[in-house]
């Protein structure tokens, strides 16, 4: 009689077996199933180490073939059911039963043709997610391995960057590592906008915003190795900018001190140094000439007026007008420089322009004496500075203006004096509407200007100043080409431009030649690119003092010109 133990127990079989084995080598309850069926309908072995659907694909290739069989047999009875179906003569029982066997036919076939499919379906499709999952296994179990052993052998000091620091090792077993890299990618991005704006952020504003950006990114070596290289070379240039900023300081200082010590012409040379330094440092910085500049430019100017350098010190005077039309001081040295040029209209015109005005905490009037004083002290002396106090002080004078006629009556003993620009004004009107060139060229001006109680009008300026181009004064020829180079008042015409600086430069005028050159340099305004014909106009205006020209033939010594 056996045991209770021993009638309870069941009995071991084949199949119970080979799912042990399958258990043993990692399949999971599913993928074993599978297997099994698999082997049972394709009559074919699996081996436990590399099943195949070799016998799978047999055993379903068999069913598809019986399925065809099957409907090949059968196709002709059916050309024949459907035929006694549509045969109006045949007997209604036959079209009946002919119909009922058709159904039954049909029937049967999509049975079997449903069974192909799953068959299909559970053997062919479920072996190829078998086969992909039996592919993901070995591959974690070899990431595993890899990682076990990256761990045995990671330094202590390279366990904080975590498993994944092996960049080999986390492209082949990290899940995330395509997603990772793309965040890295975009961190990075904001990293170096940040450092490429470094040099226009304070200190605290760039730890700001350093520590905004460590909130949503972490900080990767290649970062590290980027940000110090980025500030390594922002403080290099750092440093040469305050190099150049003192070396600049330092040339003013030189012409201040060679100025209060009268060597004038010393002074002008350190000036000149101050000016290059300058425009070179806010070139490099600003992207242009600024502030500094103009202010040394201001101080060449006047040191050129003590040097007796005329032409360089109203050419100095202009350019720093231009960086900053708001200082009036240079626009008093500008007013020195033609006085002491000969251009005594246009000197005059600049000295009652701004009388009234406040110049260094002082009234206009008080400066430009002071200056005379000081140019007398040098013996620099012209005779309208006389002329031009006296005009300025508001005491009477018979040579302030030269009339083109007499004043329409007497003034009575207690009449106030007229001003001396309206009554410009009223004696420019007449010759202008005479036709004299120079009327219309110094009425314009004062359109430009908006002085004599004219309302500024650049418009008819500019239309004077063709009236006074058109019969050949260089001067309006000059200021015309002006304006159809900027196009601020008429529309930018380069080509007119440069036909009126070629006309006022082939009379000599310095201004015109030095700005035709630089046309023919670029090659613009339909003038063909010639190098030979704009260093022979710089020479002809620096020859007459134009600093500008003199300027540009020093940067352009490299030019290769072969006439």
């Amino acid at each position: 009689m056996a045991t209770p133990e021993h009638d309870d127990k069941p009995a071991s079989s084949p199949l119970d077996a080979e799912r042990e084995k399958l258990r043993k080598a990692g399949y999971n309850e599913t993928e074993i199933s599978q297997i099994l069926v698999a082997r049972t309908l394709g009559s074919s072995g699996h081996s436990v180490d590399a099943p195949t659907s070799q016998g799978v694909l047999s055993g379903t290739v068999s069913s598809v073939l019986a399925i065809g069989s099957y409907a090949r047999g059968t196709v002709f009875t059916i050309r024949h059911d459907l035929e006694t179906i549509f045969d109006r003569t045949a007997l209604a029982s036959a079209r009946v039963g002919a119909a009922v066997m058709l159904f039954f036919k049909v029937a049967v076939i999509a049975v079997l043709a449903y069974a192909g499919w799953q068959e299909w379906r559970q053997h062919i499709i479920s072996a190829t997610e078998i086969a992909e999952s039996q592919a993901r296994k070995i591959k974690a179990e070899e990431c595993i391995a890899r990682v076990e052993s990256a761990a045995k052998n990671m330094r202590m000091s390279d366990i904080e960057k975590g498993i994944y620091s092996n960049e080999e090792l986390a492209r082949d077993c990290d899940p995330n590592y395509a997603h990772r890299k793309a965040l890295e990618a975009a961190c990075s991005a904001k990293l170096n906008a940040i450092l490429d704006a470094m040099s226009t952020l304070s200190a605290d504003e760039f730890k700001a915003k350093i520590d905004e950006h460590k909130k949503t990114c972490s900080i990767t070596d290649a970062d590290r190795e980027a940000a110090n290289a980025k500030i390594d070379a922002v403080e290099k240039d750092r440093k040469q900018t305050v190099a150049e900023l003192s070396s600049q300081m330092q040339a003013t200082i030189k012409a201040r001190e060679q100025f209060d010590a009268g060597h004038y012409d010393e002074a002008f040379k350190a000036a000149n140094d101050s000016v290059i330094a300058a425009d070179a440092l806010e070139t490099k910085t600003l992207h242009k000439p600024g502030g500094l500049t103009a202010e040394a430019l201001a101080k060449l100017s006047w040191y050129g007026l003590f040097a007796r350098q005329y032409a360089r010190a109203l050419d100095g005077s202009e350019r720093a007008i231009k960086l900053n039309p708001n200082n009036l001081v240079p626009v008093a040295t500008q007013a020195h420089a033609l006085m002491l040029l000969g251009r005594i209209d246009e000197a005059k015109a600049i000295y009652l322009a701004h009388r009234g005005e406040t110049l260094k905490n002082k009234k206009w009037e008080q400066v430009i004496s002071e200056d005379f004083a000081q140019l007398r002290q040098a013996g620099i002396t012209q005779p309208m500075m006389a002329e031009i106090e006296t005009t300025l002080s508001g005491q009477p004078t018979s040579t302030a203006l030269s009339p083109t006629e007499p004043l329409s009556g007497p003034l009575a003993a207690d009449s106030p004096l007229p001003d001396p620009d309206v009554e410009a004004v009223r004696r420019y009107k007449l010759a202008a509407d005479r036709g004299d060139a120079d009327a219309q060229l110094h009425l314009g001006m004062m359109y430009g200007s908006g002085r004599g109680g004219l309302a500024r009008d650049p418009l008819e300026a500019a239309r004077l100043f063709k009236l006074s181009a058109d019969q050949g004064n260089a001067l309006a020829q000059l200021q015309l080409a002006y304006i159809y180079e900027n196009g601020d008042i008429l529309p930018k015409d380069w080509r007119e431009a440069a036909r009126l600086y070629r006309l006022a430069a082939d009379q000599g005028n310095a201004d015109a030649q030095a700005n035709l050159a630089d046309f023919y340099e670029r090659g613009d305004a339909g003038l063909r690119k010639n190098a030979c014909e704009a260093m022979r106009l710089r020479k002809l205006a620096a020859a007459q003092g134009n600093a500008y020209a003199e300027r540009n033939l020093k940067e352009a010594v490299a030019t290769r010109c072969k006439p």
